[in-house]
C-alpha cells in the first residue's frame, strides 16, 4: 500500500479540493478573495490507486488575499519557530495554538468524503473527531513543554 495526500479548502459550507499545483504552494482561488477558509491536509492510504484509510488529517486556518492567492508554505517565522523547537530544547517557542473545524465544518467534510471518497470514513468514521482529539493532545504536550523548559533556564 502507497501513501497520498490530498488538500481540501473549506468555505461557506462548500468543499474544493486543492489541485497539486507547480506554483510551490500558492494556490488562487479568486471566488475566496479576502477570505479566511479552513485547509484541511488529508494524508491516506492507496490500494489499487483507490484511497482505502486516513493516516492523518490537520486543520489550518489561511487567509487568501485580495485576488484570491493563498500561500500554504511555512513563513520565515513559521519554519524558525519549528527549527527551535526541534534542536532549542532550553528555549522552546511558546507553542502557535491549534486549528479546529467547528461543527458544521465537520459535517460538511464527512459529507464531501463520504459522496467522493465513500472508503476513507468507512473503516474509522470518527477519523476528524480523533484528529482533533490528538491535536489538543499534542498542543498541551507543547505547552508542558515550554512550560518546563523555561523553568529549567530560569532555575540555572
Amino acid at each position: 500500500m502507497s501513501t497520498s495526500a490530498m488538500y481540501l479548502c473549506v468555505a461557506n459550507q462548500h468543499i474544493s479540493k486543492i489541485p497539486k499545483t507547480k506554483n510551490r504552494g500558492i494556490i488562487t482561488k479568486k471566488e475566496l478573495a479576502g477570505q479566511t477558509v479552513l485547509i484541511l491536509e488529508l494524508i491516506y492510504g492507496v490500494k489499487n490507486r483507490k484511497p482505502v484509510d486516513i493516516i492523518s488529517i490537520r486543520f489550518e486556518r489561511k487567509t487568501f488575499d485580495e485576488n484570491g492567492a493563498c500561500n500554504l508554505r511555512l513563513t520565515r517565522e513559521e519554519r524558525k519557530r519549528m527549527y527551535e523547537y526541534i534542536f532549542d530544547t532550553l528555549n522552546l517557542p511558546l507553542p502557535k495554538a491549534h486549528e479546529y473545524p467547528n461543527k458544521t465544518e465537520i459535517i460538511t467534510i464527512k459529507n464531501y468524503l463520504n459522496s467522493k471518497y465513500p472508503a476513507l470514513l468507512k473503516n474509522e468514521p470518527l477519523a476528524i473527531e480523533y484528529a482533533i482529539i490528538d491535536s489538543k493532545e499534542l498542543f498541551k504536550q507543547q505547552v508542558r513543554n515550554f512550560k518546563k523548559s523555561h523553568q529549567q533556564k530560569c532555575e540555572k
